[in-house]
């Protein structure tokens, strides 16, 4: 599957945390630590509503 991100600042290779984007320890970025679902608006709401109890 290959996906066009069609607004680049959207991708991020680092952390968020505490406010701030931050990179991993090892300095290195190229590691896959996993693949993620792609999911619609419906299952992205019912997400944030979960997170939200």
């Amino acid at each position: 599957m290959n996906i066009q991100l069609n607004d680049n600042s959207l991708f991020k290779s680092q952390a968020y945390i505490d406010g701030h984007w931050v990179d991993g320890d090892s300095g290195s970025t190229l590691e896959v630590l996993a693949n993620v679902a792609s999911v619609g608006v419906t299952k992205t709401k019912r997400a944030i509503a979960a997170a939200q109890v």
